[in-house]
């Protein structure tokens, strides 16, 4: 069930059009169920976040390996926070979607500028972008959060299957 649910969930980042958004920028729904995966403890979070990852980057024209690295680092990061949180408070979820969103974003960003081996600028349209993603990624994380608490808590430390 939950297989089938995660599944939509890649099929609509891959097919959801730009041109719904402002400024032709889209959530980022692999990075967000990266995070509930880690924030509800699931086994196979972070072989699922390996494959979420490898599939952003075969679709994506960034460094190869980048988002298995980011996505991969996102599940542990939140699988450490979620012991230490209240599991029912969505503020504290959508803070953490909004820092990973930006987290995302500067390991991208320090990662092309070393391998292009130009200076790290910050421009305005970096803020732009950054921040429109973020309010995105956070508003699509409470639907998230609303849609599939139930079933990820059924599946909360069993198997991912």
């Amino acid at each position: 069930m939950i297989i089938i649910i995660l599944s939509l969930y890649i099929i609509l980042q891959l097919v959801l059009p730009t041109n719904l958004f402002l400024f032709n920028i889209r959530p980022d729904l692999l990075l967000v169920l990266t995070v509930f995966m880690g924030l509800f403890n699931l086994r196979g979070g972070l072989l699922f976040s390996t494959i979420l990852g490898l599939i952003k980057d075969i679709f994506s024209l960034g460094p190869f390996g980048l988002n298995i690295f980011s996505f991969g680092l996102w599940v542990i990061i939140a699988r450490a926070l979620s012991r230490q949180i209240y599991r029912d408070n969505k503020f504290i979820y959508l803070l953490l979607v909004a820092a990973a969103t930006w987290g995302n974003y500067l390991i991208y960003l320090l990662v092309n500028n070393f391998l292009s081996k130009n200076i790290l600028t910050f421009s305005g349209y970096f803020f732009v972008t950054i921040l429109l993603e973020t309010i995105y990624n956070s508003l699509f994380a409470y639907l998230f959060f609303e849609s599939l608490r139930p079933i990820l808590l059924r599946y909360q430390d069993g198997l991912f299957l």
